[in-house]
């Protein structure tokens, strides 16, 4: 059996784009803090410490989970203004 689709309210998105722009600020914090790490990660392991190759390592796939993060971010913020526009 075939589920009907609901409507969605003006409202609901509206409220879905004010909680994605309350996201931006934490999420690019995250993102430049997580680049920070691997950075200092990169820079012990030119100074040959070992212990910087495991930070860099963890730290850029942190960041890669980030990026992909913020993917869809923006396209559920793109989705949602195309829905207002509607």
């Amino acid at each position: 059996m075939a589920r009907r689709a609901r409507r969605i309210t003006k409202a609901a998105v509206e409220q879905v784009i004010a909680r994605a722009f309350d996201m931006e600020v934490p999420m690019t914090q995250a993102i430049e803090l997580v680049r920070a790490i691997e950075m200092i990660g990169n820079g012990m392991t030119a100074d040959h410490n070992d212990d910087g190759l495991s930070i860099a390592t963890v730290a850029s796939a942190a960041s890669a989970h980030l990026d992909d993060l913020k993917r869809h971010w923006y396209r559920l913020l793109r989705a949602a203004r195309k829905r207002r526009a509607a």
